[in-house]
């Protein structure tokens, strides 16, 4: 049970900002060894370095169904623990054309921890039609992420695909 409430503190600690150095700084006293914090904030596994795997590890309909979106990513074949590239591909449902020039927020969140990360990813038009990068995606604990997607531009539209996080 111990773990739990650390994760949930380094969780939060990472979600407000305050960093591990600011956080004791401060003497908030809370009594967590070192060795705890530096197993619990770790985000050792990911890095967003390498090739962005061209097979897809997710594939959902945005809630307004406009939108099929396939999710690849870097550096492993499926996002995992630490900093991840994904490559976004939107196609209309309607005729599979790829869909270029939308407005994109992408907010990785935690559903059972109630938050999400501290750092916002950044999103740029991808090198083929219809697909958009987001790198700085920091999934820095185990448990279910989802990939909160808003869609702007031409349309308004939702999509958040879930990848469970070992």
């Amino acid at each position: 049970m111990q773990a739990r409430s650390s994760w949930a503190f380094v969780g939060l600690v990472e979600v407000l900002g305050l960093g591990l150095g600011l956080g004791l700084g401060l003497g908030l006293g809370l009594g967590l060894g070192a060795a705890g914090l530096s197993t619990g904030c770790s985000s050792a596994g990911a890095s967003d370095t390498g090739a962005i795997s061209a097979a897809a590890a997710a594939v959902v309909i945005s809630d307004g169904g406009a939108y099929r979106v396939s999710v690849h990513s870097a550096p492993d074949a499926a996002p995992s623990r630490g900093v991840n590239t994904l490559r976004l591909v939107f196609a209309r449902v309607a005729d599979g054309t790829p869909v270029s020039g939308l407005e994109l927020d992408v907010l990785p969140w935690m559903p059972a921890m109630g938050h999400g990360t501290s750092v916002k990813p950044s999103v740029e038009p991808g090198p083929e039609p219809g697909s958009y990068t987001v790198t700085n995606v920091n999934l820095f604990m185990a448990g279910l992420w989802e990939i909160r997607t808003t869609i702007g531009g031409s349309a308004s539209d939702h999509v958040a695909p879930q990848f469970d996080i070992r």
